[in-house]
């Protein structure tokens, strides 16, 4: 993991702790992480004396969460002049470290799998011994390629996580109502649907205004013809 993605959190956590003179349980139960591990954290804080870098943002990020009431923003450095291929590998890193250092166990984890960005993270996240419950397809594919790319995505994730897996067998848009509710009915797309309401973390790509070549090749979006 990038010991700019480590920097970050220690930042932020000795922020709570010596500025804001959040508890170490407050801090914990804000940034879903074991109060033993903001313990270390801070411990590691004092023994390095540490101090924000220029590529850690902290003030502007505390500005994102108090603007928009989020628990937690993390703002990424890029070069400037930084490429997608750049951005979205700095977005991605800083999503591994932030999904490493919060899983829990006996989590269900829904992945929306039609993002460069949740691919980037997934190619950044280390193999974790972990207790999951599962991985779970949270977004159906479109055609040979869309479906190919998903369902990868998702086993890769799973088996970093080393915990199972379960796919959507569907598409992921209708063309009407009783369409949705015929798929719907089918017993191996209904066993997956009804595991949705135990998904303890989502992790969903927001995208560019634009589709991404991801999606756009998928045909998992709406064109001007469909819309």
């Amino acid at each position: 993991m990038a010991k700019q993605d480590e920097q970050r959190l220690m930042v932020k956590i000795a922020t709570l702790y010596y500025v804001e003179e959040l508890k170490q349980s407050e801090i914990a139960q804000s940034l879903k992480l074991s109060q033993s591990f903001v313990s270390r954290i801070l411990n590691r804080s004092v023994k390095e004396g540490v101090v924000p870098p220029a590529n850690v943002f902290p003030e502007l990020e505390k500005a994102i969460e108090q603007t928009y009431g989020l628990p937690q923003a993390i703002v990424v450095d890029v070069p400037d002049q930084a490429s997608t291929l750049q951005i979205k590998q700095a977005i991605g890193s800083a999503a591994a470290h932030y999904l490493e250092t919060r899983l829990r166990d006996d989590e269900l984890i829904g992945i929306s799998s039609w993002s460069g960005t949740i691919r980037a993270m997934v190619d950044a996240l280390h193999p974790l011994n972990s207790a999951c419950k599962g991985v779970i397809k949270l977004l159906g594919g479109v055609g040979a390629n869309g479906n190919v790319q998903a369902t990868i995505l998702t086993q890769n994730l799973a088996a970093l996580l080393n915990c199972p897996t379960w796919l959507l067998p569907s598409q992921s848009i209708e063309r009407s109502v009783s369409d949705r509710q015929r798929l719907s009915a089918n017993a191996e797309v209904a066993e997956v649907l009804a595991k949705f309401d135990q998904v303890d973390l989502a992790i969903v790509g927001i995208g560019d205004l634009e589709p991404s070549a991801l999606l756009r090749n998928s045909g998992n979006y709406y064109d001007g013809e469909m819309l």
